[in-house]
C-alpha cells in the first residue's frame, strides 16, 4: 500500500495536521508549513507536549 505523499506536501501539510488533530481530539498550540506543536492526554493520564 502506497502513502500519498501529497497529504504532507507544501500547502497540505497544514490542512492534514489539522484534519488529524481535531479527529483525535488533539489541540494544536502553534502550526507553520514546517512543522506543529500539539498537545494531548495519553489513555495513562500523561500529558504530552509534542513538536
Amino acid at each position: 500500500m502506497a502513502i500519498d505523499l501529497d497529504l504532507f506536501s507544501g500547502n497540505n501539510y497544514r490542512s492534514t495536521i489539522q484534519r488529524y488533530c481535531n479527529q483525535l481530539g488533539w489541540s494544536i498550540s502553534d502550526i507553520n508549513d514546517r512543522r506543529t506543536i500539539m498537545n494531548f492526554t495519553m489513555n495513562s493520564g500523561t500529558k504530552l507536549l509534542c513538536i
